[in-house]
């Protein structure tokens, strides 16, 4: 999780070949997200990773995760690669 916060955060204003206006604002929007959301939220996730509650492993998925999926996909930066045929996510493409 850190790791993606600091990649994501890295690129914040730079430009990036093949940038279109769009891109950048919606690298914008994540880099925001990441810094107002995820970075808080590490915390909270790593402690769930290092000392699971009772009855958990460190291999199930943290409550934070569920909370910062949703809040994501309010915000449209969930599935940022989904086909246009589907209404949830950017449509970006790897090309």
């Amino acid at each position: 999780l850190s790791q993606a916060c600091r990649m994501a955060a890295s690129h914040g204003s730079s430009s990036l070949p093949g940038d279109t206006p769009r891109m950048r604002a919606i690298r914008e929007r994540l880099v925001r997200f990441i810094e107002s959301e995820v970075r808080p939220a590490t915390a909270e996730y790593e402690a769930h990773v290092k000392s699971p509650p009772p009855g958990k492993s460190r291999w199930d998925i943290p409550p934070i995760m569920e909370k910062l999926k949703k809040k994501a996909r309010s915000e449209g930066l969930w599935n940022l690669f989904l086909a246009a045929e589907y209404e949830e996510g950017a449509q970006l493409t790897n090309a």
